[in-house]
């Protein structure tokens, strides 16, 4: 793509109900071969956290899903 691409990419995760956090961005100029107007390659990880209130966590425990993170719910 184009650095204005990535830049939408990242407004977008911004834009999200949730905590999004991008690392490891790496941006260089696209491989030969490329098509013509994509200009930069970007390589990054992301993970994303979303809160759960203490009624959340018991339905999803009773659901069977398996639950990551802090088990003190928030106040």
């Amino acid at each position: 793509g184009t650095y204005h691409d990535l830049g939408l990419l990242l407004e977008r995760f911004g834009r999200l109900e949730r905590i999004v956090n991008v690392a490891d961005l790496t941006i260089r100029s696209a491989a030969k071969g490329q098509k013509s107007k994509n200009s930069i390659q970007a390589d990054m990880s992301v993970v994303t956290y979303t809160f759960l209130s203490a009624a959340m966590k018991t339905d999803a425990a009773a659901s069977g899903a398996k639950i990551s993170g802090p088990t003190t719910p928030a106040k």
